[in-house]
């Protein structure tokens, strides 16, 4: 399938333990003519809601795996009733200033499942 196209915003909220920090997430990735909309839990708006926690300089759900975030379904990664995202990332650079993210978009959101969308972005803090 041809490459596809993504777009999107992030947020990091920092504290003093991983339950009182969150990486807010609100991304669109589009392939195969459909577009699947991710979304942590409060977005960049609220990313201290978020499901994605800081442990050091990675985020996920726990110290090395990623949170699952559900997704409204349709096209090559989940034609059935159901879709999920799982994503995880780093942070690098001075203050976390950049960042790398990967998610697989798929019915259960592993890899394992026929048409699983993978991928990887990258973000700069804005100035």
């Amino acid at each position: 399938m041809a490459p596809g196209t993504f777009a999107g915003s992030m947020a990091v909220q920092f504290g003093s333990a991983s339950a009182s920090t969150g990486v807010g997430l609100d991304f669109q990735v589009g392939i195969g003519g459909h577009t699947y909309n991710v979304a942590t839990t409060g977005g960049v708006a609220d990313p201290g809601q978020s499901q994605l926690k800081l442990f050091d300089s990675t985020f996920g759900s726990a110290y090395g795996h990623g949170a699952t975030i559900n997704v409204t379904p349709g096209g090559v990664a989940c034609p059935n009733a159901s879709c999920r995202a799982d994503v995880s990332g780093f942070l690098a650079g001075f203050g976390g200033g950049s960042a790398g993210v990967g998610y697989t978009i798929s019915e259960f959101g592993t890899p394992n499942n026929p048409g699983a969308v993978q991928g990887t972005a990258a973000f700069t803090k804005a100035p």
